[in-house]
């Protein structure tokens, strides 16, 4: 009998990605559970189902779920870590219903700040107080309750997910190169954990089949290390153009810390204000608030014709950057290689073949 599965966060890099290796490597009957059907255009070529849910009703999910195998968590709502939690809870009731095994996309960000040399899921994550880490905590600490109630669980925490349509690890990366300098701390010597993005599919797919004790939690990294130096420097590499600035860690965490140093470092790259926590929240929900009225367009235009005139670009790293760019961790893979029979495919030098083909096209580079 053909399995069924259903993904939320359809829409986004991973979900879009993970309908792709599915229909590539599996018969299962996907569907994919999205809130705007006008950002379906990458998944709507395939020959999958769509439906809309609520993300914080159960009773919908419930029904919607029934005769399911599978369902991935990939959804996340960057605004609001309420909204995240009343979707982990109306998801494991709906799961729990339907004895559907429930595979979470959480992240390494749960560890951040990383320390020490090797990293582990035996370490417990320490409270951050950092926004998107500590989001990611607080919506895994609340699915992981519902074991106890019977739900069948599997969490992973990809590291660096890199390649095709990777906003954060490889568009944002190749446009900040593009348009300025990268400044990395200490020689970029710190280590970077990358993992290409169908190595992450091959693990959520292997996480559905595999039977093991509920809530086990996994690391998910690709089967190689670099340098963040190396990292950006593979980019430059395909784009032929881009600049890399190496300054002393705390010359940069003093600049980060001084608000008239902050203030100097926005008045070249506006953006950093919105790296302010109290400011990005404000900004998000005056855009969630008034976007019918609010012109983007004319918001992008002021902001080119601010940088033809400002002087270079200098892209540092915000506060939680800079702690990942300095750290020595290294990501122990074992434990998904041994319970779910995880192997990635793709070194760092495969991996970047492959993504480089995507950056040569999206960014117009022969």
């Amino acid at each position: 009998m053909t399995k069924k599965i259903a993904i939320t966060g359809a829409t986004g890099f991973i979900g879009t990605a993970l309908v792709e290796y599915l229909r590539q490597h599996t018969d299962f009957h996907i569907t994919a559970l999205v809130r705007d059907y006008s950002k379906c255009a990458r998944i709507a070529r395939h020959n999958i189902e769509m439906k809309t849910y609520h993300w914080s009703d159960a009773n919908q999910l419930t029904n919607l779920l029934k005769g399911y195998d599978y369902v991935v968590h990939c959804a996340f709502d960057p605004g609001s870590v309420a909204n995240n939690l009343k979707a982990a809870q109306a998801l494991a009731t709906a799961c729990i219903a339907n004895k559907t095994k429930l595979v979470h996309l959480s992240s390494i960000s749960v560890y951040e700040p990383l320390h020490g040399d090797e990293l582990s899921e035996e370490k417990v994550p320490e409270e951050s107080k950092l926004p998107y880490p500590y989001a990611k905590q607080q919506i895994e600490k609340e699915i992981l309750k519902y074991v106890s109630q019977g739900l069948e669980l599997s969490v992973l925490l990809p590291t660096i997910v890199y390649g095709p349509f990777s906003k954060p690890w490889t568009i944002k990366p190749c446009k900040d190169l593009m348009s300025g300098k990268v400044i990395l701390p200490d020689g970029g010597k710190g280590v970077c954990n990358p993992v290409h993005i169908d190595d992450v599919c091959q693990a959520i797919f292997k996480a559905c089949l595999t039977k093991h004790k509920s809530g086990e939690r996994f690391l998910i990294s690709g089967p190689d290390f670099v340098t963040w130096d190396e990292f950006y420097k593979s980019f430059q590499v395909q784009l032929k153009t881009g600049g890399i600035e190496h300054i002393s860690y705390e010359a940069i965490r003093k600049k980060l810390s001084n608000p008239i140093s902050y203030l100097k470092l926005a008045l070249v790259n506006p953006k950093l204000i919105l790296q302010i926590p109290l400011i990005r929240a404000l900004a998000v929900y005056c855009y969630r608030r008034f976007q019918k009225v609010i012109n983007l367009d004319k918001i992008r235009a002021l902001y080119r014709g601010y940088r033809s005139v400002a002087p270079e670009l200098k892209h540092f790293p915000n506060k939680q950057l800079l702690e990942l760019y300095h750290a020595p961790t290294k990501v122990d893979i074992s434990k998904a290689q041994k319970l779910l029979g995880y192997e990635p495919r793709y070194s760092f030098a495969q991996g970047m073949q492959n993504t480089g083909k995507f950056v040569r096209w999206y960014f117009g580079h022969p």
